[in-house]
C-alpha cells in the first residue's frame, strides 16, 4: 500500500470491511449497497475520496478507518493488531472463540445470535434483529453456507447504517 493511498485514508478516514473471499459474501454485500452507499475495492489514491467504503480481500490498514469492520467467514487470523472501535462479524458457531476490546456480532439460525433466521422455507424467511422481524424473499433458495453469507453481508450493511427493510427491499432479485 503506498503512501498516497494511506495519505488519502488518513485524511478520509472511510469505513473498510475486510473479509476472506470464498463463499458469496462480497456479492450480497455488493447488491444490497451498491445504490445505496459509494464503495470501491480498487486500492489508488483517490478511492478514499470518492468511496465511503472500501473492500479489502484479506488485511486492511484498518488504523485509517472510521468504522472498520471485519468479518470472519473462514478463519480468525486477521484479528492481530484489530482496533477496539471496530466490529468483528461472524458464524454465532466460531463467535465463542474470539476476544478482544472490540464489537463482536455474531448471525445464525438461533436466537443466541446477534442476527438470526427463523422460519426458513425455501424462498422465503424472516430476519431478526433486536427484537424485530423482517420478511426477506429470494428468487432461488439458498443453501445453509449462502444464508451465513447473506447474514454476514446484511449485518456489515446495518454497520453501514441501512435498517433492514432497506436492505430487504434491495435483495427482491436474489
Amino acid at each position: 500500500m503506498n503512501i498516497f493511498f494511506k495519505l488519502a485514508c488518513y485524511v478520509k478516514m472511510p469505513a473498510m470491511v475486510a473479509f476472506s473471499s470464498n463463499g458469496r459474501f462480497e456479492e450480497f454485500l455488493l447488491l444490497i449497497i451498491k445504490d445505496k452507499i459509494k464503495v470501491s475495492k480498487y486500492r489508488r489514491f483517490l478511492s478514499p475520496f470518492k468511496n465511503d467504503v472500501l473492500l479489502f480481500d484479506g488485511n486492511a490498514p484498518f488504523k485509517y478507518s472510521q468504522k472498520p469492520i471485519l468479518v470472519l467467514n473462514n478463519g480468525d487470523d486477521m484479528l492481530s493488531d484489530f482496533p477496539s472501535n471496530g466490529f468483528v462479524i461472524t458464524d454465532f458457531s466460531k463467535s465463542r472463540n474470539i476476544d478482544g476490546s472490540f464489537t463482536v456480532n455474531s448471525v445464525g439460525f438461533t436466537d443466541s445470535s446477534s442476527l438470526w433466521i427463523s422460519d426458513n422455507s425455501d424462498n422465503n424467511f424472516k430476519i431478526n434483529y433486536g427484537g424485530d422481524s423482517v420478511p426477506f424473499w429470494t428468487s432461488n433458495s439458498l443453501k445453509q453456507e449462502e444464508l451465513i453469507d447473506l447474514l454476514l453481508a446484511i449485518r456489515v450493511s446495518m454497520i453501514l447504517g441501512l435498517n433492514l427493510v432497506e436492505i430487504s427491499q434491495s435483495l427482491d432479485n436474489l
